[in-house]
């Protein structure tokens, strides 16, 4: 059976790290993932680069659909990070058969109950 969840994470330009080729938080809910579903593919993407238009978007986007995904203990995952911009993240979640994205701030997100 596939229950599928699809995933679209908004950040501040490199959040938490301190150069332009790393990007702790993320990598950080990354493991997270891959420790609690046991899958390396189970990852959030960089997907802002593919954006088109003559300009960097503003922010970093990542994104990933996600089989079987606890939503509740990713949404407490991602609320559990210590975002440098907090005010800029935003978490996106489409359950499956659902039309369309349910959107979160970070005072949503960490208020969340199961």
């Amino acid at each position: 059976m596939s229950i599928v969840t699809g995933v679209i994470l908004v950040t501040f330009l490199n959040d938490g790290s301190m150069d332009d080729d790393t990007y702790e938080n993320v990598e950080a809910l990354n493991r997270w993932l891959v420790e609690t579903r046991g899958r390396p593919c189970d990852q959030l993407v960089r997907v802002d680069q593919h954006a088109g238009g003559g300009k960097r978007l503003q922010c970093d986007v990542w994104m990933a659909a996600f089989n079987m995904l606890d939503e509740d203990a990713f949404i407490k995952a991602v609320g559990a990070i210590n975002w440098v911009h907090e005010d800029c993240v935003q978490l996106m979640l489409q359950g499956d058969g659902e039309d369309l994205f349910r959107v979160m701030n970070i005072d949503q997100i960490r208020s969340h109950k199961s």
